[in-house]
């Protein structure tokens, strides 16, 4: 009997060892899971606090980008200032000339801004003379006479063109002159008066 008993003790303590164990397993798996559930939160915390200083970059660029396009979009553009312009002084538009005869022609220019720097004077789209002012690169009023031999019976168109220093062109004033021949009907002409003229210029 006392044998039996000190079996059923032996058998007893095994399995509370054995229980014990167990226990102790859990307890160590439980505690392994929290630790690794902490170094998880830990490294979480860190990725974030290494991500915030970025987040706030990143926010900063796109804020910024977006006060560059409202800047761009409303901005106010500068207007381009007008081109030169041009005129005959002389002669009147439809003169008359005989052919062989000097003609005295008369330009007027003007530029409100860079000024200008010469006058080109055309007949029939060939250049026959340019000027610029002499007291400086280039002025805001500029008047300059120069001739033409008119050859050619028939009607010529007059061309003055004034340009800046840049080379930007003005848009070309434009008159007819006719020119008969010397034996033509001279009743019918125009008579051509050569004006008194003074250059003038304005700086």
């Amino acid at each position: 009997m006392r044998g039996v008993l000190g079996q059923n003790a032996l058998t007893q303590r095994r399995r509370d060892a054995k229980g014990r164990k167990e226990i102790q397993e859990v307890n160590t798996e439980k505690q392994s899971n929290r630790a690794t559930e902490r170094s998880s939160d830990s490294l979480l915390i860190t990725h974030c606090s290494l991500l915030r200083p970025h987040s706030l970059l990143l926010l900063f660029l796109l804020v910024l980008a977006g006060c560059n396009l409202s800047t761009e979009q409303f901005a106010t553009l500068t207007p381009t200032p007008d081109l030169p312009s041009t005129e005959f002084l002389y002669p009147a538009n439809e003169a008359t000339v005989v052919e062989g005869a000097e003609i005295y022609v008369d330009i007027l220019a003007r530029d409100n801004g860079v000024g200008v720097a010469k006058v080109e004077f055309r007949v029939d789209d060939a250049l026959i003379n340019e000027r610029g002012p002499d007291i400086s690169a280039a002025v805001n009023t500029f008047t300059v006479r120069m001739n033409w031999i008119a050859q050619g019976v028939g009607r010529h168109v007059f061309t003055a063109t004034a340009l800046r220093p840049d080379g930007t062109r003005s848009d070309p004033a434009t008159i007819l002159v006719n020119v008969l021949p010397p034996d033509g009907d001279l009743s019918a002409l125009t008579p051509v008066i050569t004006p008194s003229f003074a250059p003038t210029v304005t700086p």
